[in-house]
């Protein structure tokens, strides 16, 4: 596996906190930014858990525990972005987005 020399617990931070701004701006406001925590949490779970039944990998608590707060901290700059964009054309498009599709 190809690692990028920073420390394990840090890129799973990163990659979920990149995966809650993506996945909020895409359904926050249509779904709510909790529930998608929520399940984005219950995933990283169901990830870790399941590398007990891969050879070689092993699940963490400290894994999951770095993905959750990559989780949440995702969800906190998502909301805070979205205060401070809300009355832009960046904020208009997002609101745009989540309505439902006709």
């Amino acid at each position: 596996m190809i690692r990028t020399g920073v420390n394990g617990r840090i890129e799973h931070v990163i990659a979920y906190l990149g995966t809650m701004l993506l996945v909020g701006a895409a359904y926050g406001l249509r779904l709510g930014v909790f529930r998608l925590v929520a399940m984005l949490i219950a995933y990283a779970g169901v990830l870790e858990i399941g590398q007990n039944f891969s050879p070689g990998r092993h699940a963490s608590v400290f894994d999951f525990a770095a993905s959750s707060c990559g989780v949440i901290a995702g969800a906190v700059a998502f909301q805070l972005a979205y205060a401070v964009f809300r009355e832009t054309p960046i904020g208009r498009e997002v609101r745009r987005a989540n309505q439902p599709s006709r």
